[in-house]
């Protein structure tokens, strides 16, 4: 994906560091598609394609 999801956050004007819960795998993959736009795209494409016996 390219995209790296850390459970870490950075306060930058104190340089201080939280714990983060992670977030759920749904929302990792509809951060990971660049919103919920393409999320939903993609999502459907797939459904297209395994509809009509095409699988990527």
């Amino acid at each position: 994906m390219g995209m790296t999801i850390t459970q870490k956050i950075l306060a930058a004007h104190s340089a201080k560091v939280y714990q983060a819960r992670p977030f759920p795998e749904f929302m990792q993959q509809l951060m990971g598609a660049g919103g919920l736009i393409n999320y939903v795209r993609q999502r459907v494409m797939v459904g297209l394609t395994q509809e009509e016996g095409v699988v990527e």
